[in-house]
Parts: structure tokens; sequence; C-alpha cells
């Protein structure tokens, strides 16, 4: 018997939405943020690491680790494709000479759709709108995004927050912030007054 071809290869990405564009998109709005602030806020969209104590002690134990491979002459020099399509983990942040604020955090795939984690209170600014460009994730503050079209609009909102917007504000006018800290009590001493009787 005889059995059907069951393999679907594309000539080219005709159906597959690939997510390349998203590293240039990040990057060119961090270049717009610098212009914008005049050299004094800006924006980097960065691989996220993970640092853990212990990872030396993981290095040392993985190269005990054994894997197990196919017993094929002809593959067993080869490289292995399957790191062409995991995810990775990347965050955006806006910071000047002082501060430093995480906006949002992405899970990439090569291909669309890609996590999208807003922060909890930019999140709380613009529940009402977001879901006109990403479709709610399963997590708070957790969307998905199916194409360079969406992301824009959700950055378009992210960034155009209230709490952004504040946030920027402080950071292009550092001395007003300087004044205001300088007014908050390092502590407060809370004194108990007698019961009147």
């Amino acid at each position: 018997m005889r059995y059907d071809n069951l393999w679907d290869i594309p000539s080219d990405n005709e159906d597959i939405l690939s997510s390349d564009n998203v590293f240039e998109i990040m990057k060119q709005q961090g270049q717009y943020l610098k212009e914008s602030s005049h050299q004094k806020i800006f924006g980097k969209f960065c691989k996220i690491k993970t640092v853990n104590p212990l990872s030396t002690m993981g290095v040392v134990l993985s190269a005990f680790a054994t894997k197990e491979v196919l017993q094929n002459d002809e593959t067993d020099s080869l490289k292995d494709a399957s790191d062409w399509y995991k995810s990775q983990k990347y965050g955006f942040e806006i910071y000047n000479k002082s501060y430093k604020f995480r906006v949002l955090e992405m899970i990439i795939t090569p291909v669309y759709p890609i996590h999208l984690i807003i922060d909890e209170g930019i999140t709380e600014n613009i529940q009402d709108e977001i879901t006109s460009c990403a479709e709610k994730g399963n997590i708070a503050n957790h969307y998905l995004v199916s194409s360079d079209e969406q992301l824009l609009d959700c950055l378009r909102l992210i960034f155009t927050s209230k709490k952004v917007r504040y946030i920027l504000y402080r950071m292009t006018s550092e001395k007003n912030l300087v004044i205001w800290e300088r007014r908050l009590p390092s502590s407060t001493t809370i004194q108990a007054m007698p019961l009147a009787r």
C-alpha cells in the first residue's frame, strides 16, 4: 500500500508571518526616544539573562549530561536546527543617567504570535484599549501580538499611557525629582497618644 505524501514545503514565507522586524522596530523606538528627549532619555531592547548564583554549578553538571541521539552516521556531524525555533525573552527599558524603568518584556519566536508582558501599572492605564491590538493571554498583563502592525499599535498605547508619560516627564525634569525626593521623610515616628478617659 502506498501512503499520501504529507509534506507541504513552502517555496517562500507566504504563510509564515516572521517576527524578524520586531528587533528593528524596538531599536528605532529607542532611537526616537533619544531624539525626542534631546538626549536625556534612552531606550534599550535587550535579551533578558537570568542571573543565578548556581548557574556555574549547572555548567559543571551539563558537562557530564548525556544526550540521546539517533544512531545515524549521515547526521552525526550536522548542527541541530531546533535552535532556529526556540523562544527568547527580551526586555525594553527606558533610562537616564540616574533611573531606569522596564516598560515591557517580550517572548519572541521566529514567527508571530509573540508574547507581550506589560508593566502592571501600564496595563491598568490601557486595559480597555489594549485588546484592540492584542489578544489577552492567560496571565493578567500578558498579551499575544500577531503582526508588526499589531505590535506598533500596542506600543503606541503603551508609550502614551499615563504611567509612561509621567516617568518620561520625571526623567526629563530631574531637578524637579530631586526637590520632590528631598520633601519625602526618610523615616516617620508615630507617637502614641494617651486615650482620653
